[in-house]
């Protein structure tokens, strides 16, 4: 008759593959698991402001082509040129070219074919799009772990580095520091081009990610009032009775979540390490484990 294993070396079985177990649900969260929660908060603003079918470019307005390509186009520019602390030379240097052929790429990919077809474009569709292009700048220009679970960071090209890099912590806390929201405008200088080409970055002090997208989007609402104060004669959106009275209000810093991409950074890079444990702990335990059970069974 077979000796049964005793419990003390079940409880060790159950609690070895408890801690491999765990040791992969650690590496999860990732900095991702942040950027969601933010662009969810995000893409709430974006439904109060530019809401489905409110505002709807019509095709058949003379002032289409010229919004398009325009504000909306300089937009996608400015989303991204934004977050280079200009001051920082080699990151001026490094970026700024970078950004704004990305930025034109990504527009024409994305709109050119509703240009050339008239296609009626409501402005929710861009809002929405425009958080997609920020998560591409992030995870191209930053690290791939800004918006992407640990999990998938940790099986990226080149995610083992970035979970250990000094200089990724420095960029991940300088992320999270959110500052007087007035004091963040003030430092953010544009230069609005002339016949409705919308505006250029001339200087900042880059992406407090938070304090950026405060910013961002009440360029936007302003930029929707220039554009119903501007079409007087000829109203650009279907809805021929909006009036700038109708825009929604300014987001201020506390609508959105405040990420803490530090700290999840840090917890992966500890997940990391416990992660590679792992192996030797399983491997170690489990050959612990056979030789204890085949000397109780003799």
């Amino acid at each position: 008759m077979k000796k049964k294993i005793s419990r003390k070396y079940k409880w060790g079985i159950g609690l070895l593959i408890f801690y491999i177990l765990t040791s992969w649900i650690l590496l999860v969260p990732g900095m991702g698991i942040e950027a969601k929660l933010f662009i969810s908060s995000a893409d709430k603003q974006i439904q109060r402001i530019l809401p489905k079918n409110k505002y709807i470019l019509d095709p058949s307005s003379k002032m289409y082509d010229a919004i398009m390509t325009g504000p909306v186009k300089n937009s996608y520019i400015a989303a991204a040129v934004s977050t280079i602390n200009f001051s920082n030379q080699d990151d001026y240097e490094k970026f700024y070219d970078k950004y704004v052929d990305f930025a034109k790429t990504w527009f024409e990919n994305r709109w050119n074919q509703d240009l050339v077809s008239k296609k009626a474009i409501d402005f929710n569709d861009i809002g929405i799009d425009m958080i997609a292009f920020d998560e591409a700048v992030a995870s191209k220009f930053q690290s791939f772990g800004f918006v992407h679970t640990g999990i998938e960071w940790i099986f990226h090209p080149g995610g083992l580095g970035e979970i250990f890099s000094k200089d990724l912590q420095k960029v991940a806390e300088t992320q999270d520091f959110v500052w007087d929201q007035k004091y963040y405008d003030d430092q953010i200088q544009v230069e609005m081009f002339p016949e409705l080409l919308g505006l250029r970055i001339k200087d900042s002090i880059g992406s407090s990610i938070v304090n950026n997208k405060v910013w961002f989007l009440n360029q936007q609402i302003d930029s929707l009032k220039f554009v119903l104060k501007m079409g007087l004669l000829d109203k650009p959106f279907m809805n021929k009775d909006l009036k700038a009275t109708d825009i929604a209000d300014y987001v201020q810093v506390n609508d959105l979540h405040h990420p803490d991409f530090a700290v999840s950074k840090r917890f992966m890079k500890a997940a990391t390490i416990n992660w590679f444990l792992s192996f030797v702990i399983g491997v170690g335990g489990t050959i612990y484990l056979v030789v204890k059970i085949k000397k109780e069974k003799q």
